[in-house]
């Protein structure tokens, strides 16, 4: 799996829940178009566009 870093804090927009900050590496878990549904080191699985990240 692919490790990748995110360059913005990822936030639910529907209830303000911060995801992971900025600077958290992440797995790459699926990608769909734009939108990369990645997991935390929590196992938290959450969606981020693809501007928002960096390949290591």
């Amino acid at each position: 799996m692919e490790t990748l870093t995110l360059q913005e804090d990822a936030i639910s927009t529907v209830n303000r829940k911060v995801y992971a900050a900025k600077g958290t590496r992440v797995t790459l878990v699926a990608e769909h178009g734009d939108v990369l549904i990645v997991q935390s080191s929590k196992g938290e699985r959450f969606p981020i566009h693809i501007t928002n990240i960096k390949t290591q």
